[in-house]
């Protein structure tokens, strides 16, 4: 940090982020497309610590969730024998304030935990299959 205030390293166009106790939430089923996830850290930029509920995020042939910006990390299921169909976004500002529930995430539910105001919230996104597929599947 500068004597004046501001970060090094940042690029000059970012604003600088303050965050306050709340949270916002957006939830997106990105049908496993790659332009869908870069096209959501866009769509997130002036939203104060973000929670992204995130359906079908795209994953590379390595099993690793594409975040689609730097500034994202990823609470998700780690088995690569079944695809991933649910995980929870949030804001890299946020790393030390989320805890990931690994013990009781699947690849169809991923469970974070976080404080705000002084009492512990837990959020779940948990996939549902769209009834479309769901007729298909009969």
């Amino acid at each position: 940090m500068t004597k004046n205030g501001s970060v090094t390293g940042r690029h000059p166009k970012m604003k600088k982020r303050e965050f306050n106790d709340s949270l916002g939430f957006v939830q997106i089923n990105l049908n496993k497309q790659r332009q869908a996830t870069k096209d959501l850290g866009t769509y997130i930029r002036d939203i104060d610590k973000p929670m992204i509920l995130v359906q079908e995020p795209h994953v590379n042939g390595k099993g690793v969730i594409s975040k689609g910006s730097y500034c994202l990390r990823a609470a998700a299921c780690k088995s690569r024998e079944t695809p991933i169909r649910a995980s929870i976004f949030f804001h890299s500002s946020m790393e030390r304030q989320v805890w990931f529930k690994e013990s009781i995430t699947t690849a169809d539910c991923a469970v974070v935990q976080t404080k705000v105001d002084g009492v512990m919230l837990h959020g779940w996104n948990r996939y549902t299959m769209p009834i479309a597929r769901l007729h298909e599947s009969r």
